[in-house]
């Protein structure tokens, strides 16, 4: 049992994050690429992107910020 607790990752890295963009879950490389290129960590949850502009925020909130327009990230958000 030890030799088990040594080698299995902590319960955190075997657990999938869910994060949406515009209502699709991105893909786990998708999400590599877009943190490090923000060289920083995207906590859980869902947010809209708009690719024309690169504004951005969580889904059901206001703009939280602006980043590079044109990312191929997620169709376009609905409304």
């Amino acid at each position: 049992i030890a030799a088990v607790l040594l080698v299995a990752p902590p319960v955190a890295a075997q657990s999938k994050r869910v994060i949406a963009i515009n209502g699709q879950p991105i893909p786990t490389a998708t999400l590599q690429a877009l943190e490090a290129q923000a060289q920083t960590r995207i906590p859980e949850g869902r947010y809209f992107y708009d690719a024309l502009s690169g504004a951005w925020g969580n889904e059901s909130g206001h703009v939280a910020g602006c980043t590079v327009p044109g990312l191929a990230v997620a169709p376009a958000p609905v409304g």
